[in-house]
């Protein structure tokens, strides 16, 4: 993750952690062309760093035409995860909980608090909702 997005703070990791889950339910290999990411953030950092993680995790990028930002106030902050072959969409929030505990730690703290979301569970980091797009 540091390739992409320098420091492995809690968001980013919280972004790879979503990653590693969508890529498990979606059956698809890092790298795949069939994945979709349409991140709803506010444009600000620690929103916008769980794209990197997200990034880091399922190999989708800008250049390959299948990493979107779309702006959002924090409301309706989401990750979007899309099978673009079988049209099953994963939606993505972080949970309140995680949010309070790690939003706008002093920069000193967030490589230790980013190691620390490796050991949560993913409910303790995000919730997960399935739909099916597939009729689109």
């Amino acid at each position: 993750m540091a390739n992409i997005h320098g420091e492995a703070g809690p968001f980013a990791v919280a972004g790879y952690r979503i990653g590693e889950r969508a890529l498990k339910e979606l059956g698809l290999p890092r790298g795949s062309f069939s994945l979709e990411v349409v991140h709803k953030t506010p444009f600000r950092v620690q929103w916008s760093c769980v794209a990197d993680g997200v990034q880091a995790a399922t190999g989708v990028s800008v250049g390959k035409l299948n990493l979107w930002l779309e702006k959002a106030p924090v409301r309706d902050m989401q990750t979007i995860v899309r099978n673009r072959k079988t049209g099953k969409e994963l939606v993505f929030r972080l949970q309140p909980q995680f949010v309070e505990r790690f939003l706008n730690l002093p920069e000193d703290e967030l490589e230790a608090a980013g190691q620390q979301i490796l050991s949560l569970s993913d409910d303790q980091i995000f919730s997960v909702m399935t739909e099916n797009r597939s009729g689109q």
